[in-house]
């Protein structure tokens, strides 16, 4: 019986847990994406201002 009201208890923090890891990881990854398309606006300026 402990064991299980062990896992009823631990359930919810894992959930939560799993949650904030999953928000922490989007907004990384968001941020990250962002910052290549800053670079790939730049990259393609660049080969337009060469070609012109």
């Amino acid at each position: 019986m402990h064991y299980f009201e062990l896992m009823a208890l631990l359930t919810p923090i894992l959930w939560l847990a799993g949650i904030v890891l999953f928000f922490i990881l989007f907004i990384r990854i968001s941020k990250a994406s962002r910052e290549r398309n800053e670079v790939l606006k730049s990259i393609l300026a660049e080969l337009k201002s060469r070609k012109e």
